[in-house]
This record gives structure tokens, C-alpha cells and sequence, in this order.
């Protein structure tokens, strides 16, 4: 009562004043997501569902998520607060990929649509819907002038992104390799890489959808498909505890990175390209030596199955994004050695 009376004697600027600071709070309250812990591992609530990308703009100032709640966030990487929201597909975005430019977000999920969204209007410039089934990935080309899109009916599909036209279509005649789960442009954008569900990896040139080589064989389902930045290795993942490192132009198999205890459906590639970052359905996130294969740290307290990783542009910052909408962000140095060690 004491907090009213006050209040209520309180002059007409002072009631101004007040009503500023409750409608900045409210603000804060929407965009300035409460961390769940304190010290160097902290917590952002950033979707309702599942987290399944985490993505930046090339200057590293803006972090893009997806989340099978139906959004894509555009986020201020400083002050972790979202500025942008798009309704990307209320059944569910499986994957979201901003474009080299960072003016632009490609975007697929449940709805079988392929969406290209101006990341500063927040308008949808584009959307696709030539797929006949679920799209798992997305990815645009290094010089942004095309689009890939992989999907539950064993299609891939590349767009022109200034035309809006379909440029090819691979899989059509090709049931057997089911589910495309991941797709990526190597870093010269000449070729597509893909994953499928029948263990095979595949290599598409992008010009014209031909298939460049012989597939390269896993033994489960491969869910994730990541190039080197030099582009001369490709990193591989899936529903087993193993990440698989290949050499592009051979397909010989360089190393296996093993520590995870259960399926790897997210990886990603430092920029400097010496690091690569695991989420595991075994509830931890593992940063890994690339040319040695020696696990450098483990984050081990996650509470839920990790969907998406990244790094951020400058190598100092890790992401991971977890079933119940959390974005668990560290400072890659300080984290304490019982986290490195953990799990």
C-alpha cells in the first residue's frame, strides 16, 4: 500500500516517467531474453520449439535462428536481443540460412515451401513450393545467386534467386536414397553436396544438377553435410556417434572424430577453419581439432538433445541450440575446465 499511496502523489511528469520506464520494461521483457545462468555458459530462450538453425551475417553482428515453433529470428549479437521476426511456416522451419550479403534469409520446413526473406524490410520477397514433401535443408550459394533446397522426397531442387526460377531438379528417378537431409554449396559454389538417408553422399554440380563422381558410402543415415573453408574436406554426420572427414577430391575417408554417445545431427566449421563444433542427442556440444581429431572442450550440462551449432564469424563465441527453444551461449576461452571436461 505503501508503493501506491506514493504513487497516486506522485505529479503528472512523475506519472509520465513511470509509464516510460513500464513500457521500456515490456519491451525488454520481448526482446531481451532472461539468461538462465550466470558466469561464462548462459542461456537464451529465443524459440518455443525446437531450436534447428543458428546462422550469422558475414560481419558477425546479427545471429539468425529457426525454430520448428515457426519462426525465424534475427538477433543483435551485443545485446542478445531479437530485431527482426519473421513467421517463417507455423508448421515448423526446419532450416534457415542467411545469405553472404546479410541482407537476405532462405528458409524451408513442414509446409514443402522454399521462402526468401529481406532480412531489413522483413518482407517475403520469394516463396517456392515445387517440393512434395518436408524440406530438412537449405543453403545459397557463396556468390548469392542461387538457392538449394533437400526434402523428404528424395528431391533436390536449385533456384535462381534473381530470376525465381527452378534451375534443375536431381532425385526425381532416384526413390532409393530417400530423405535428403542436408544440403551445402562448396566454398567455390561450383558443386552441391548432399545428404541422404540411405548413407549416401553425393556431389551435384550446381550449373546443372549432374551427379560429379561416385557417392560416398555411410553406414546410417547421413543428417548433416559440412564443407572445409579451404574446400578441400567434407564433414559428415548422422544418426550414429561418429563425424566422418573426407577429402573432396579423392573420397577417401581422412578421419573419425569419436567421443559423442549418441546421434550428431548439427556440425559446423570454425571460419579460420582449424575447429569443428558437434551437438549431440547425448546432450552435450564438442569443439574438436580439425587436423588432429582431439576433442578441446565439451559443454556437458546441456538439459535437452542439441539441434544446432555454430561458431561465431571471429571464433571467440559458441552456440547451440536445444529441444525446448534454448540457445546456450559461451565464451569459448573461459569456460571453466570442469566444462571442458565434462560429459
Amino acid at each position: 500500500m505503501t508503493h501506491f499511496k506514493r504513487f497516486r502523489r506522485l505529479t503528472g511528469t512523475g506519472v509520465l516517467l513511470v509509464t516510460l520506464f513500464v513500457l521500456l520494461g515490456l519491451f525488454s521483457y520481448r526482446h531481451l531474453r532472461p539468461k538462465g545462468e550466470s558466469g561464462d555458459i548462459h542461456t537464451l530462450k529465443a524459440h518455443t520449439a525446437n531450436v534447428m538453425s543458428i546462422g550469422f551475417t558475414q560481419d558477425g553482428n546479427r545471429v539468425v535462428s529457426a525454430g520448428l515453433d515457426g519462426i525465424i529470428r534475427v538477433w543483435d549479437r551485443d545485446r542478445e536481443a531479437w530485431t527482426r521476426n519473421f513467421v517463417g511456416d507455423e508448421s515448423g522451419v526446419r532450416y534457415a540460412v542467411v545469405s553472404p550479403s546479410g541482407r537476405q534469409i532462405l528458409s524451408g520446413g513442414y509446409d514443402k515451401k522454399v521462402r526468401l526473406w529481406d532480412i531489413d524490410t522483413e518482407e517475403m520477397i520469394l516463396e517456392l513450393g515445387a517440393h512434395g514433401g518436408t524440406i530438412y535443408g537449405v543453403d545459397i550459394s557463396p556468390s548469392g545467386e542461387y538457392g538449394v533446397s533437400g526434402g523428404s522426397n528424395h528431391e533436390v531442387i536449385a533456384w535462381d534467386l534473381n530470376s525465381h526460377e527452378e534451375l534443375w531438379t536431381y532425385g526425381e528417378d532416384r526413390p532409393e536414397i530417400g530423405t535428403v537431409y542436408s544440403v551445402a554449396f562448396s566454398p567455390g559454389g561450383d558443386e552441391v553436396a548432399i545428404g541422404c538417408e540411405d548413407g549416401s553422399l553425393r556431389f551435384l554440380e550446381t550449373q546443372s544438377g549432374r551427379e560429379i563422381g561416385e557417392a560416398i558410402s555411410h553406414p546410417v543415415a547421413v543428417m548433416c553435410v559440412v564443407y572445409s573453408r579451404d574446400g578441400k574436406y567434407v564433414f559428415t554426420s548422422g544418426s550414429t556417434n561418429v563425424i566422418w572427414m573426407w577429402e573432396r577430391e579423392t573420397r577417401m575417408l581422412v578421419r573419425e572424430f569419436n567421443g559423442h554417445l549418441g546421434s550428431i545431427r548439427t556440425i559446423s566449421v570454425s571460419e579460420d577453419g582449424t575447429k569443428l563444433i558437434s551437438g549431440s542427442f547425448d546432450r552435450t556440444v564438442r569443439i574438436w581439432d580439425v587436423q588432429t581429431g582431439e576433442v578441446l572442450q565439451v559443454i556437458a550440462n546441456n538439459e535437452e538433445p542439441v539441434y544446432s551449432v555454430a561458431f561465431s564469424p571471429d571464433g571467440k563465441t559458441g552456440y547451440a541450440g536445444g529441444y525446448e527453444g534454448n540457445i546456450r551461449v559461451w565464451d569459448i576461452a573461459s569456460v571453466s575446465k570442469s566444462e571442458k571436461k565434462g560429459g
